[in-house]
């Protein structure tokens, strides 16, 4: 029975790719094939292909055989069916023998279809100007769901196949990780719009004028994508490139499209030069731009959540700071977390790495990092003044558990805050998650972390928050510097985004 269904499955993404001389007009232009093959007891099993584009009259025999020669490998180690090797051979053979032979082969493997799609592949002869634009086809069998998508890049006006005058020329790439890059060039004006579609549908649109400015940058992210993407707790790199400005008038905006009703999504904005300083900008519908403080720098570029459609720029807003050298443990959480505007320096060209944080001051660093959202709460504590630069982030911070204050109901915000203190605060800040409490913690004095902070500190060094230090001990109540607190908000947020 394995093999029978390893015997559909290999078949049905070899026969997906053969579709059928149709008595239908298509338009003029260059088309892609989509194939993604899925295993519905396994969510995360899935295999997506794009062939390589072709024209009207592009006949898809020899598309078939070096996509599946392409693609051999990563399905008989996704699926692991037996006797693959012998199918996709079987499969070759009968595509380069008579009409006869392959409709044997059709009929022998593909057990059950949807919407009569066996009739239609058995003519393996077909070319891209016999198929309908932008449909899909399904073939099911024993779980499996193999979904074949046909779309259409147009000719743009004065160009196609029927002949004429032509003000644009259009190159398609076919990339090496399966996404295919379609660049037009208009030579009347110099404008080229290049767009990429990934194999699992996601394309990005890049428009640059004729002295190589960029004027407009656009990504659609479509169902299966979010879903798989969900499924695997898996962040989608968008197939764009977005270039590094250090001011917002010059940076483009990226227009995302996420499908109805998405409740979010982890994305990455690939860069041109990945640095620590680089943010994550929200420009709404009124033009007007909020930094997103909980974004991460990868080395391929910027990782945020997002929960609807959103026009995005990146902006490199690092700042610099004469007692920060290139050299310092901290220098880049320090340009991390100031460049998102969640800690300042303490001058303008002063960040006073080696300076305690005082209660006050994690409070208000915590509210920043969430947005600096409103309280209802009208007075903290006794000895927190409103008008106290902390009294914002003390009210929030009260009204959603993240400090409760001394057993003598005061806050005491100008205290010297503690690690194991700090920790508590950002573990409540995360939610309590989860731990381990048999968990040990591996440092020579873990023994002088307070009850009170041992599962944050479980929480801290096992997501990769906390490291200790250089000697190997973890200081639980030593007190927390300036750069020590910014190390831990910036491993905190690479850690709630990764993968």
């Amino acid at each position: 029975m394995k093999r029978k269904l390893a015997m559909i499955l290999a078949v049905a993404m070899l026969l997906c790719l053969v579709l059928p001389q149709m008595a239908m007009a298509a338009p003029a232009g260059t088309y892609t094939l989509t194939v993604s093959v899925k295993d519905d007891a396994n969510p995360q099993k899935v295999v997506t292909a794009t062939s390589g584009t072709g024209s009207e009259r592009t006949p898809l025999a020899t598309e078939v055989t070096t996509m599946i020669n392409t693609k051999r490998s990563e399905i008989e180690s996704t699926f692991a069916g037996a006797g693959l090797s012998a199918i996709f051979d079987a499969g070759l053979e009968a595509i380069k023998g008579t009409d006869a032979e392959w409709e044997d082969y059709v009929n022998t493997h593909v057990m059950s279809d949807s919407n009569g799609f066996k009739e239609i592949i058995k003519n393996k002869n077909a070319t891209y100007a016999a198929l309908e634009a932008n449909v899909d086809y399904t073939l099911t069998y024993a779980g499996y769901t193999v979904t074949v998508t046909l779309k259409p890049y147009t000719a743009p006006s004065g160009g196609g196949s029927t002949g004429g005058s032509t003000s644009s020329n259009e190159e398609t790439i076919q990339n090496p990780d399966g996404s295919v890059t379609t660049i037009v060039t208009d030579e009347k004006t110099g404008t080229v719009t290049e767009t990429t579609e990934d194999t699992n549908g996601v394309t990005g649109t890049t428009v640059t004028d004729k002295d190589g400015n960029i004027t407009d940058i656009t990504v659609d992210i479509p169902d299966n994508a979010v879903e798989e993407a969900a499924k695997a707790d898996e962040t989608i790199a968008l197939p764009v490139q977005v270039p590094v400005v250090d001011n917002s008038e010059d940076a483009p905006a990226v227009n995302i499209t996420l499908p109805q009703g998405v409740d979010s999504v982890k994305v990455e904005l690939p860069v041109e030069e990945s640095k620590p300083g680089l943010v994550a900008v929200i420009v709404d519908e009124d033009g007007n731009e909020t930094i997103v403080p909980k974004s991460a720098v990868t080395d391929e570029g910027v990782k945020l959540e997002l929960t609807g459609s959103a026009s995005i720029k990146i902006i490199d807003n690092s700042k610099d700071f004469e007692d920060m050298p290139a050299d310092h443990w901290a220098n880049d959480a320090v340009d991390f977390m100031s460049a998102r505007e969640v800690i300042e320096g303490t001058s303008d060209t002063t960040f006073s790495p080696e300076a305690p944080t005082s209660r006050g001051m994690l409070v208000t660093l915590l509210h920043r990092l969430e947005s600096k959202p409103e309280s209802s709460v009208e007075k903290a504590f006794d000895d927190v003044d409103n008008d106290a630069y902390y009294a914002d982030g003390a009210r929030w911070a009260v009204e959603n558990n993240i400090v409760e204050g001394y057993d003598d109901g005061s806050f005491q915000p100008d205290k010297d805050i503690s690690r194991q203190e700090m920790v508590v605060m950002l573990y409540r800040y995360a939610g309590l998650p989860a731990v381990d409490e048999n968990t040990k913690l591996d440092f020579t004095d873990a023994d002088q972390t307070q009850d009170y902070a041992l599962n944050a500190m479980r929480w801290a060094v096992a997501n990769d928050v906390i490291h200790g230090k250089d000697n190997g001990i973890l200081d639980p109540q030593g007190v927390a510097t300036r750069a020590e607190v910014a190390q831990l908000l910036q491993n905190y947020c690479n850690s709630i985004l990764a993968d």
